[in-house]
C-alpha cells in the first residue's frame, strides 16, 4: 500500500499569514514613554492651577454681594427691588453728604460775608451823601444870616454844624483805620478843618454884628476852592467804598468757584459707583 502524503502543517502557515496581516505595534511602547506622561502631569497641574485662580478671582469679586449674605449690609425696600449697601458704599454716601453740608456751609458763610459787607458800604454811601447836604445846609444859612443880618438862621447853623459832627464821627469809626490814617496825612483833613474854622470865625462875626466880615470871609476865593477839595476828600472815600465793594465780590466769586471744584473732586473721589457696584435683588 501505498502511504498518503501527510498534510502540512496549518499552525505555521497561519501564524505567517498573520505576522503579515498584523505586524507589532509600537503603540504600547509610546503610551507609557516617561517624558510624554511628566508632561501630560504637569499641563494638568497647571490646569488645576489656573481654575482655581479664576474661581478664587470670581469670588473676590462677588465679595461684596456675598457680604449681603452674611447681615453685613443695609438693605433698603424699592419700588425695583431691595437694595443692598455694604458698609464701605454706606462709608461713601456718608462722605459725599458731609462734602454736600460742608459745601453749604461754606456758601451761607460767604453769602453773610457778603451781606455784611454789603451792608456796610451802604451805610458809609449814607453817610457820606448826608456829609454832603449837611454841609450844603450849613453853607446855606450861614450865607443867608450874614447877607440878610438875621441871626434867626444861626440856629439851624448850629443845629446842623452838630449833626455833621456826629456823621464824621459815625464814618470814622466804620473806616478802616489805614484809611483814616491816610486821609489824616494829607491836605484833606487840612481842608476840613479850615471850613469848620471858616463857618465859626464868620458865626462869630455875625454874633457880634459884623455881618459884613462874614459875607467877605464866606465868599472869599480861598474858601471856594477849600469848598471844593473837602468834596475831592468825599470823593476818595466813595472810590475806596466802590473798591472794596468789587474786591469783596472778586473774593467772593473766587471762593465759590474754588468751594464747587474741591466738593465736586471730593464727590467724584468718594462716589460709590468707584469701589463697589450696587447689588439689587429682585423680588
Amino acid at each position: 500500500m501505498t502511504q498518503d502524503p501527510q498534510p502540512t502543517s496549518q499552525p505555521t502557515t497561519i501564524s505567517t499569514s498573520n505576522d503579515k496581516l498584523h505586524p507589532p505595534s509600537t503603540s504600547t511602547t509610546q503610551l507609557h514613554h516617561p517624558t510624554e506622561s511628566h508632561t501630560k502631569k504637569d499641563a494638568d497641574n497647571e490646569s488645576n492651577k489656573s481654575s482655581t485662580k479664576s474661581s478664587f478671582r470670581r469670588k473676590q469679586k462677588q465679595r461684596g454681594c456675598l457680604c449681603f449674605r452674611g447681615g453685613k449690609a443695609i438693605k433698603v425696600n424699592t419700588c425695583c427691588g431691595v437694595l443692598e449697601l455694604s458698609w464701605i458704599k454706606v462709608l461713601a454716601i456718608v462722605g459725599m453728604a458731609l462734602n454736600s453740608f460742608t459745601f453749604l456751609v461754606l456758601l451761607a458763610l460767604l453769602i453773610f460775608s457778603q451781606n455784611s459787607n454789603a451792608a456796610t458800604n451802604i451805610d458809609l454811601l449814607a453817610i457820606r451823601s448826608d456829609l454832603y447836604l449837611y454841609t450844603a445846609w450849613v453853607d446855606a444859612y450861614t450865607l443867608v444870616a450874614a447877607y440878610s443880618q438875621n441871626k434867626t438862621y444861626l440856629n439851624y447853623y448850629y443845629n446842623y454844624r452838630d449833626t455833621l459832627n456826629t456823621l464824621k464821627d459815625e464814618l470814622v469809626s466804620k473806616l478802616p483805620s489805614t484809611l483814616v490814617s491816610q486821609l489824616n496825612s494829607t491836605e484833606s483833613y487840612q481842608y476840613s478843618t479850615y471850613l469848620e474854622a471858616a463857618d465859626t470865625l464868620a458865626v462869630n462875626m455875625m454874633e457880634n454884628g459884623n455881618y459884613s466880615g462874614a459875607v467877605s470871609v464866606l465868599t472869599s476865593g480861598f474858601y471856594y476852592a477849600t469848598k471844593l477839595k473837602y468834596r475831592n476828600l468825599l470823593d476818595i472815600i466813595l472810590k475806596y467804598i466802590l473798591d472794596s465793594q468789587t474786591e469783596a465780590e472778586n473774593l467772593s466769586d473766587a471762593a465759590v468757584i474754588s468751594s464747587l471744584v474741591i466738593i465736586m473732586c471730593s464727590c467724584c473721589s468718594d462716589s460709590p459707583c468707584h469701589s463697589v457696584h450696587l447689588c439689587i435683588r429682585y423680588q
